[in-house]
């Protein structure tokens, strides 16, 4: 989005327009653990099946949702909301499951009153 690929010949435009045919090798997405003792940590896999399809970002436990919450980059087929995936947590794995990336107050209700 911020290349015009309309314009003259330049240096990387061919390599550009490949990438943007094959699309995304990874995506973000949100994800909620089933771990309750421990969030996941930069680094951290996660998997489905047996594959390892991604990594974790960053993670943390949200206070406000009462949930262990994950951001991770994960293959594209696997990015999709409801998606049930796992992620490694000292050396174990946890289920996880892609949600909605805004999990408290999407609608930005409460800032408005």
């Amino acid at each position: 989005r911020f290349v015009n690929l309309d314009k003259g010949d330049f240096v990387g435009k061919a390599a550009l327009r490949a990438q943007l045919e094959r699309g995304p090798r990874k995506k973000l997405a949100s994800l909620v653990v089933d771990c309750e003792h421990a969030a996941a940590h930069s680094g951290d896999g996660v998997f489905a099946g047996d594959r390892q399809v991604g990594s974790v970002t960053s993670g943390g436990y949200g206070h406000r949702i009462e949930e262990n919450i994950a951001l991770a980059y994960v293959d594209p087929d696997c990015a999709a909301i409801g998606s049930e995936l796992g992620v490694g947590i000292l050396g174990e794995r946890y289920a996880a499951r892609v949600v909605e990336p805004v999990r408290y107050d999407p609608d930005h209700g409460l800032m408005r009153s």
